[in-house]
This record gives C-alpha cells, structure tokens and sequence, in this order.
C-alpha cells in the first residue's frame, strides 16, 4: 500500500455495546457535525479531482457528479474505486460516464 496515499475512511462501529453509556464524549449532534463535515470534505476532494478530469464540466454538474460518486462511496484516493461499475454512473450524462469509467478502471464502457 502507498504510505503517501491517505487511507479510506472506517465508518464501521467497533463498539460492541447495545446500549448507549451516559459517559459517551461525543453526543449524536456532534457526530452528526463531524458526519457533516468529513462529507463536505471528501465531496470538495472528488471535486478537484473532476475538474482535474474534465476541466470544462459546468459547476451545476459538478456538483452533482460528486455528491453521486460520493453517494457510492467513490474517493479518487480509495483503492476500492478500482471496484467501479459503469452501472454506478447513472447519474451522470452518458458521455461523461463513459469518459470517467474509462479514465478510472482503463476499460471501455460495455
């Protein structure tokens, strides 16, 4: 694995516990925030690497694009978009999905 490459995101729960402790340091707002943010920031993320991509995509496409490839869990820095579907573009214009499943996996489109 690249070191110089940051790791995905774990969301997973390791706390085994079914109830929810008084003692608990983070209340459900503050999660929600940090929830908030760490999307802002991977969705800010995926887009420079669209405009990097497609240098001429309008901003209201943007947008969309990368709250869809976020949607899916798609990071530019994750190996697991290695495991993109070109079933997965659906939200994008045809074209655009045929470019950006070609740029990342190296295949054609089917």
């Amino acid at each position: 694995r690249n070191q110089s490459a940051p790791a995905c995101v774990d969301r997973t729960n390791n706390n085994n516990s079914n109830s929810r402790s008084s003692n608990d340091t983070k209340t459900v707002t503050q999660q929600q925030n940090y929830e908030d943010d760490e999307t802002l920031l991977s969705i800010q993320t995926i887009k420079e690497w669209l405009v990097e991509l497609i240098p001429t995509l309008p901003d209201k496409e943007l947008d969309a694009y990368a709250r869809g490839l976020d949607d899916i869990g798609f990071h530019p820095e994750c190996i697991t978009m290695s495991e993109l579907q070109f079933e997965d573009l659906g939200f994008m214009k045809v074209l655009h999905q045929r470019y950006v499943f070609h740029e990342v996996t190296g295949v054609k489109h089917p």
